[in-house]
């Protein structure tokens, strides 16, 4: 499932508007300000409100802020937007400008090509990891994991049951970085540039809290979170002892 905030300080989505998200797969938040660094990263996608075309500097400082956090999309919801504006948050790297007029219905619509256009370009990666698939050699029952690229969630089967791990676009593509290689260790340097592309600042602990709930989502699970060995000082890694890859 897709999170997606809407920073908006005065307007509130109706409680249709929250169903109508929920039926494209995607979990709406209302949010009164940018998230703190932890909560940020479990975002897909973060709306903007600009009021009024007089709060550029706000919503390019907001921007801005996001951007050196997270690679989340990023959308401007405007009251009344401007040739201007569009282009000046464009350059700074927004995925679109929205009409507060049209809104949810115009957002629903791209979310659902978008979605759409994602599904048929991983269409032959679905349940492929780097283009294989893994089992775990270890379980007496067997449990064979298969990540799901449409919907950013990890399918694991237990002998005949199936459970759906629900992850962010951050958790999604860190468990891919890992599983791409299993039995190498990726250091925090390798994994913060593919999840942020962004220069490396020993910003280890942004790595080490996305491993955290991954973890603790499989423990809820009834999944075994010890897949995933922390390497002492270097970084994480797929326990090749655990898998096997399944023809």
């Amino acid at each position: 499932m897709f999170r997606i905030g809407i920073l908006a300080s005065t307007m509130t989505p109706k409680p249709d508007v929250y169903k109508a998200f929920e039926k494209m797969n995607c979990q709406l938040d209302h949010l009164k300000k940018v998230p703190n660094l932890e909560e940020l990263h479990t975002y897909d996608g973060l709306l903007i409100e600009e009021v009024h075309e007089g709060e550029i500097s706000s919503v390019c400082s907001t921007i801005l802020q996001i951007k050196q956090q997270t690679n989340a999309y990023i959308w401007i919801l405007s009251g009344k937007s401007t040739l201007i504006n569009r282009q000046v948050y464009l350059q700074l790297g927004v995925d679109g400008n929205f009409d507060q007029e049209s809104f949810p219905e115009e957002l629903l619509l791209y979310l659902k090509n978008f979605l759409a256009r994602q599904d048929e370009k991983k269409r032959m990666q679905r349940n492929v990891i780097g283009g294989k698939r893994f089992s775990n050699q270890s379980d007496t029952v067997g449990e064979k994991f298969e990540m799901n690229p449409t919907n950013h969630s990890l399918s694991v089967f237990i002998g005949e049951k199936e459970v759906e791990v629900e992850l962010t676009r951050l958790e999604y593509r860190l468990l891919e970085l890992l599983y791409s290689h299993p039995g190498k260790a990726f250091n925090y340097q390798e994994i913060h540039e593919k999840l942020w592309d962004l220069p490396y600042q020993e910003e280890n602990y942004r790595v080490a809290n996305i491993i955290f709930h991954i973890r603790k989502k499989l423990e809820r699970h009834g999944v075994g979170a010890d897949v995933i060995k922390t390497v002492r000082s270097k970084g994480y890694m797929i326990k090749v002892e655990n898998i096997k890859e399944v023809t």
